[in-house]
C-alpha cells in the first residue's frame, strides 16, 4: 500500500461527484511505488485509501490538472447529474438484469436506467440492473470497496461489481431531473402570475389615463360652452346699448 498523505475522501468526493464515465476514465492513472503500483483511479473515483499519491507536491499537481479538466468538461456540458454510490451487496429481487452486453460500462448502464426513469443503476461484470428508491434502500454497502473488483466488459479501467453478488451502484440523476421539471413549472407559474399582475396593473393604469383624458375633454367642452355663452351674453349687452 502507498504512503497515506493528508488527502481524505472529502477531497476525492469533491472531485468525483457527478462525473460521467468519460471523465471517470480520463483520471485513471498509475504511479510506481517501492511496494508496487498505486492506482489513481481508486483515489478519485472509488473514494478509498487503497492507493494514495506519494507526495503532497504530486497531489497538488494532479489536483490542478483534474480541476482544470472539471472546468473544461463543465464548459462543454459533460458533467452529468449521475454520481457514484458505492459497492453494494445485492439482494434477491433487486437490480434484476435489464441488459447484458460485452461492452457494458457504468455509463452505459446509467443511460439504460435513466431511459426507464429509475434513479439507480447497478453493474456486475457485463450485466446492468436498474432499481427504484425503495428496493435500493434494502441493500447494504459491501464490507470493503475491493469486493467490487471485476472490470467492466466495455472499459477495463472501470469496476463493474463482482459475480459474488456485488454491485457497483450509480445514481442516474433522474430524481434531480424530475425536481428540475417541478421547479420549471413553478418558475413558469411565477412568471404567469407576474405577467398577470403587471397586465392587471397596466389595465388599471390605462383606465386611470382614459378617465383623466375623459375628464379633461369634458372640462374643455364645459369651458368652451361657458366661453361661447359669455360671448353671446356680451354681444347681446352691446346690442342693447
Amino acid at each position: 500500500m502507498c504512503p497515506i498523505p493528508k488527502f481524505g475522501s472529502a477531497a476525492a468526493l469533491l472531485v468525483c461527484s457527478g462525473w460521467s464515465s468519460v471523465a471517470f476514465g480520463l483520471v485513471t492513472s498509475y504511479r510506481r511505488h517501492n511496494k508496487g503500483y498505486c492506482s489513481l483511479y481508486y483515489i478519485f473515483c472509488k473514494l478509498t485509501t487503497y492507493c494514495l499519491l506519494e507526495t503532497k507536491y504530486w497531489i497538488l499537481l494532479k489536483m490542478v490538472r483534474v480541476l482544470a479538466l472539471v472546468v473544461l468538461l463543465g464548459l462543454v456540458g459533460a458533467i452529468s447529474a449521475q454520481s457514484y454510490k458505492g459497492c453494494y451487496k445485492r439482494k434477491w429481487g433487486t437490480f434484476r438484469t435489464r441488459e447484458t452486453s460485452d461492452d457494458m460500462t457504468n455509463q452505459k448502464c446509467v443511460e439504460i436506467c435513466a431511459k426507464e426513469g429509475l434513479p439507480y443503476a447497478g453493474t456486475y461484470e457485463t450485466k446492468c440492473g436498474c432499481e427504484g428508491e425503495e428496493k435500493f434502500e434494502r441493500l447494504s454497502p459491501a464490507d470493503d470497496e475491493s469486493e467490487c473488483s471485476s472490470s467492466c466488459g466495455g472499459d477495463v479501467t472501470q469496476m463493474c461489481g463482482e459475480r459474488n453478488g456485488r454491485l457497483t451502484v450509480w445514481t442516474t440523476g433522474e430524481e434531480k431531473r424530475e425536481m428540475t421539471e417541478v421547479e420549471d413549472v413553478q418558475q413558469e407559474t411565477k412568471e404567469l402570475e407576474h405577467h398577470h399582475h403587471h397586465h392587471h396593473h397596466d389595465k388599471k393604469a390605462d383606465k386611470k389615463t382614459a378617465d383623466k383624458e375623459h375628464d379633461k375633454k369634458t372640462a374643455e367642452k364645459e369651458h368652451d360652452k361657458k366661453a361661447t355663452a359669455d360671448k353671446k351674453h356680451d354681444k347681446k349687452a352691446v346690442g342693447k346699448e
